[in-house]
């Protein structure tokens, strides 16, 4: 039995009290303030997190238009703050079969763990950052172009073979590799 997926379409509302907290919600995309440059994550997640420990089980991406986003999800998204205007949502069951070809686009945040046997646990790590710290710190430019598509493929590869499809490396482009600072809380 296969669980049911859910496709909706969600915009947030135009409303004078909404559209004057839009800067935001969105962010101005410049500044570097130590936040994510990317508000819409945190947005999305305000749809689904009912209980603090929620689990995330919704994929999203971000449409043309400032504040609208197309989400895949296991369960209909419920705007609780009333910032969004809400498609009815879509049972997604698409009728794939061995040999289908899809087109997609993605944008990931590609990571390896490696052991820190200092903290005795495993971290993450970027996977083109970690690709290049054996470079001297003066030559990683020369070879970051080269990294994001190697290392960036082969972490593409990676979740395509444990989600059970194939992506051949003349049908993928890279269109890009951008790298975020994100302040985290110390316990």
């Amino acid at each position: 039995m296969t669980e049911t997926l859910y496709l909706s379409r969600v915009r947030l509302r135009r409303s004078a009290s909404v559209g004057a907290l839009l800067p935001l919600l969105l962010g101005d995309g410049g500044s570097d303030n130590g936040q994510s440059r990317h508000p819409g994550h945190h947005l999305i997640w305000s749809l689904f997190a009912a209980e603090p420990a929620m689990r995330r089980d919704f994929l999203w991406r971000e449409m043309e238009q400032d504040g609208a986003f197309l989400i895949l999800s296991a369960r209909p998204p419920v705007d609780r703050h009333d910032l969004f205007d809400i498609d009815e949502p879509k049972p997604f069951t698409p009728a794939l079969v061995d040999g289908d070809r899809l087109h997609f686009s993605l944008r990931a945040n590609p990571v390896v763990r490696r052991r820190d046997s200092a903290r005795n646990r495993s971290v993450k790590h970027d996977v083109v950052m970690d690709a290049l710290r054996s470079c001297p710190a003066g030559e990683r430019a020369e070879h970051r172009i080269a990294a994001i598509h190697e290392h960036g493929f082969a972490w593409l590869e990676r979740q395509a073979n444990t989600a059970g499809f194939v992506v051949r490396p003349g049908d993928v482009r890279i269109d890009g590799y951008r790298q975020h600072r994100v302040r985290r809380k110390k316990l």
